[in-house]
């Protein structure tokens, strides 16, 4: 499904799985609804998290003017421009919990899954 990450509600979210594979992010949100949505980032170059399982979401936003994109860029010999930052604001203390520096979004699938 194509939408935009500034477009996509993260608000009363949670995050239940990070996974990545070769240059790719999964990260695995479940949504006000318990529906469980998969935000996929293609190419990343640099990622960070803090308490980022099972914390609730406020917001997220995508930049491309931040020092850690600039970081990853210069480390991974990569042109800024190319690549964007994406954020997870956190619900309780409106700080950034998770952040991926990716070439590009994607809202890979939607739909139920279980809790365990």
């Amino acid at each position: 499904m194509t939408v935009g990450f500034d477009k996509y509600s993260l608000e009363d979210g949670s995050i239940k799985k990070l996974e990545v594979v070769n240059a790719d992010i999964r990260v695995h949100v479940q949504n006000w609804r318990d529906e469980v949505d998969i935000l996929v980032f293609r190419d990343v170059i640099g990622f960070e998290g803090y308490s980022v399982i099972n914390a609730s979401l406020s917001h997220g936003a995508e930049t491309t003017s931040d020092p850690f994109l600039a970081n990853c860029s210069t480390i991974g010999e990569e042109a800024e421009a190319d690549f964007r930052c994406f954020s997870f604001f956190s619900a309780w203390t409106d700080f950034v919990i998770l952040k991926i520096i990716a070439r590009s979004f994607e809202l890979a699938s939607e739909g139920k899954e279980q809790n365990p």
